[in-house]
């Protein structure tokens, strides 16, 4: 179980960018099931998305050339990542926010 404490949204925001260390970002604000579910579901979309604007002259053409996919990847993985910031940044103000609601005062 987590412990219910406040997080810095600026260090979750870096650990969005270390492979595997997002996953526990998301588990401390208890939204990793939805943080996986968040990446499958936004990654295809970036994955058609930016395929079909780069590619689109090419997907009609007869000639089977090898398509240069280097600026793809890049994209892919730029607007993945900016889209994972962003919402674990707003996932994690809302924890911060949760959790001061349920302290009591002194």
């Amino acid at each position: 179980m987590v412990k219910k404490e406040f997080v810095s949204v600026n260090w979750q925001s870096v650990f969005m960018l270390i492979p595997f260390v997002d996953l526990w970002a998301a588990y401390r604000i208890e939204k990793l099931r939805l943080f996986l579910l968040y990446l499958v579901v936004v990654g295809l979309i970036i994955f058609f998305v930016l395929g079909f604007a780069l590619f689109q002259e090419r997907l009609f053409e007869d000639e089977s050339e090898n398509l240069d996919v280097k600026y793809f990847g890049i994209g892919f993985d730029v607007a993945w990542i900016g889209a994972s910031i962003v919402v674990i940044r707003k996932w994690s103000r809302e924890w911060n926010e949760k959790i001061n609601s349920t302290k009591m005062p002194p």
